[in-house]
């Protein structure tokens, strides 16, 4: 996501006295090559500011978030470049479909140097399935590469005149531009149908060979609607025990050709405050200790990794501070957010996926 953003060095001397450093050295800082067809090599450069930053450490002036020193502010374009050479599944609840459809809307702009707030806030743009979750034809047209029965709510083919056939599955033949979303409301439903388990052998065979990005977005429903997420066998379970459940099945779930970004919760006003903050604090004590686990469970993985190819977007410790009272920057319920709430999440999100590249 760095390689594109030009001129960030001189924003600051310090900063820029850093990079120039870093670039005498030969080690970060440098521009990849221009032969390099990584999907990711369009988004990020080698840099020492970057891999050292953490997406829960934005800035605010009024609704205006700033990023960490080191990390830019990603573009339409960029965000395009770098998803047209993916096949992306997002999973999740109200809130991840509206930053879905937000996310989409920045792609689809007709002028990406201009983007009309209509385009990306509309109601048909970010409640589109709203009422109708898993009737969307585009999803099940024949040839769509679209094998899954999965509650969809909509799917996009993005423009790429480079997409072609990625998959190594001689079953499935997958293109490299699927933008998909799919309601998930609760840890169960994830736990579920991304379990290594005899039911879902087929259905992950075929999950792999469709997606290499999964974006992970829910949590408020774990507090909220307790009676339905703490269902069918986990009734006597906690937030933790359930939050806990999926991140150990997606990073058992992930692999070198299966990326997995999981978002923590924002929150529905003061209702369930101390709850949500339990399902982030939980999140971020795992992946502040995954390196260790994951490198023991690396050496009995088949894949033979060093590590879970997972991520966390801690979306709901930046936007703790545009939540309540009249710093809340409202959506249309108690539940949902406002446009730069949503701007914020897609930043942090292009912000790890660059990160990640830097492991």
């Amino acid at each position: 996501l760095l390689a594109t953003f030009k001129g960030f060095d001189n924003t600051c001397k310090t900063q820029s006295s850093l990079l120039k450093s870093m670039e005498g050295n030969n080690h970060l800082g440098e521009r990849r090559s221009e032969k390099n067809t990584s999907p990711t090599s369009a988004i990020t450069d080698n840099n020492l500011l970057l891999k050292s930053s953490d997406s829960a450490d934005y800035m605010w002036m009024g609704n205006h978030w700033i990023p960490p020193p080191g990390v830019p502010t990603y573009t339409p374009l960029q965000m395009l470049e770098y998803f047209s050479k993916r096949n992306v599944l997002f999973i999740g609840d109200s809130t991840a479909r509206r930053s879905f459809g937000t996310l989409h809307g920045l792609m689809n702009a007709t002028d990406k140097t201009n983007v009309d707030v209509l385009s990306i806030d509309a109601a048909s743009v970010i409640d589109w399935g709203k009422h109708d979750v898993g009737n969307d034809p585009k999803c099940n047209e024949p040839g769509s590469g679209r094998v899954l029965e999965l509650p969809y709510t909509q799917c996009f083919d993005l423009p790429n005149d480079a997409a072609s056939i990625v998959s190594t599955n001689t079953t499935i033949k997958k293109r490299a531009n699927k933008f998909d979303m799919a309601f998930f409301p609760c840890y169960r439903y994830a736990i579920w149908r991304l379990s290594h388990n005899e039911k879902e052998v087929d259905f992950l065979s075929k999950l792999k060979a469709s997606y290499d990005l999964i974006i992970i977005g829910m949590g408020i429903w774990e507090v909220a609607q307790v009676p339905i997420c703490a269902a069918k066998g986990l009734e006597h379970t906690s937030v933790v025990d359930r939050l806990t459940m999926v991140l150990n099945t997606i990073q058992n779930t992930s692999s070198p050709d299966l990326q997995i970004v999981f978002r923590t919760p924002g929150f529905d006003g003061a209702k369930h405050y101390e709850g949500l903050w339990e399902i982030i604090r939980a999140s971020k004590a795992f992946f502040a200790n995954l390196t260790d686990r994951s490198n023991a469970a690396a050496e009995q993985a088949s894949w033979g990794g060093t590590s879970s190819n997972i991520s966390l977007v801690d979306w709901g410790s930046a936007i703790a501070k545009r939540s309540h009272d009249e710093n809340r920057i409202a959506g249309d319920n108690s539940n949902h957010y406002g446009l730069e709430a949503r701007l914020l999440f897609i930043q942090q999100l292009m912000h790890e996926l660059a990160k990640a590249e830097l492991q």
